[in-house]
């Protein structure tokens, strides 16, 4: 046996490498993270300068001031208004059927044994395995809802005994946290296949952590009962729809409005971990996505103001989007608003 054969059956062994396979129509650009991110804000009084000599050199500065702010004011709903308005429209109608949202609970995920902290540990595994490939946020988000998705419906369309063996493992005949964890990647398998521009090969499931739980037939037929389950929606409405329409507007302005790189890059690093760990948590499964959104929206702008230096021209923005925001989103739940404030900031504290 030579001794590059002898190395390649070494790697065959354990778990076989999660592969990503590009398509030639990929571009680098198409491949990139895009983060979304905020938090809350207070309305600050806008400061003119004071003149008392009535020097003309002043008198221009204030005019000028007063001009740049008219300027951000009448600008603020130019993208969203063109770009967002009908998504957001649309959405909204689709929040008011529950049935199109998948909001889980401990009593349904408490027949397939998960525990929400069972939940929690699927989710993070998922995140450590796709960091290196640099994998949109969408397709995160996406296959979250996809998971709970499925074991809503399943556990309405079969048994309490067909709920309890769903994760049974093949060999021990007790719960398989390997057999969670494919079950999580292969709702991200569905969800890559179907926004994304780059696939993963279904084979290296097949002995992931060194357990054949599944092979590569049943992985396929897995694939199909998760589909089937869902009636083939995977476009499922939660977080991340308002979260992008809510980033995209806000980032347009602070960008073309600012110059401080530094706060939005912050707040939107900020935003989006915000949101990953709101929906690894099912504290808040109940509260409406749009509201879920707007809370971390709310929260990652004041913690990303405490955070970082930055200007008047920066609250004056962010005082008059939100101001805005809450003239189209007239029928908000502030009650719920506060509680995701309330459980992100618990989460600042004790992490």
């Amino acid at each position: 046996m030579t001794k590059r054969r002898a190395q390649n059956q070494k790697k065959s062994k354990g778990r076989k490498p999660f592969k990503i396979i590009k398509q030639q129509n990929s571009s680098k650009k198409s491949r990139e993270i895009k983060q979304n991110l905020q938090t809350e804000a207070r309305n600050l009084p806008t400061q003119k300068i004071q003149n008392p000599k009535n020097s003309p050199q002043i008198n221009q500065i204030e005019k000028e001031k007063d001009n740049e702010f008219n300027y951000y004011n009448n600008s603020l709903c130019n993208v969203f208004y063109t770009y967002s308005g009908e998504l957001l429209t649309k959405y909204f109608k689709k929040e008011n059927n529950k049935e199109d949202l998948a909001q889980i609970n401990e009593a349904i995920l408490s027949k397939f044994g998960i525990t929400k902290e069972l939940r929690k540990y699927a989710f993070k595994y998922l995140l450590e395995v796709l960091k290196p490939y640099n994998i949109r946020g969408k397709l995160y988000f996406k296959t979250v809802s996809l998971f709970d998705s499925f074991l809503i419906t399943y556990s309405k369309n079969h048994s309490k005994d067909s709920c309890a063996q769903f994760l049974i493992s093949k060999h021990d005949k007790i719960f398989s946290r390997t057999k969670l964890v494919l079950f999580t990647l292969c709702c991200f398998f569905i969800i890559n296949q179907i926004f994304n521009t780059q696939n993963f090969e279904l084979r290296c499931l097949e002995k992931w952590d060194d357990e054949e739980e599944f092979s590569y037939d049943e992985l396929n037929k897995l694939i199909y009962d998760i589909l089937k389950e869902v009636d083939f929606n995977i476009d499922i409405l939660g977080l991340y729809d308002f979260f992008n329409l809510f980033l995209f507007d806000l980032n347009k302005k602070l960008k073309i409005a600012t110059n401080e790189n530094t706060f939005v890059d912050y707040f939107n690093k900020s935003a989006n971990n915000f949101a990953i760990k709101l929906v690894q948590d099912i504290s808040l499964s109940d509260v409406m996505p749009s509201v879920q959104s707007f809370g971390v929206i709310m929260f990652s702008l004041e913690y990303t103001k405490f955070m970082v230096k930055h200007s008047d021209n920066v609250n004056f923005l962010i005082e008059n989007w939100i101001q805005k925001f809450k003239n189209i989103f007239i029928n908000y739940n502030q009650n719920d608003v506060k509680r995701v404030i309330h459980w992100l900031n618990d989460y600042v504290n004790t992490h």
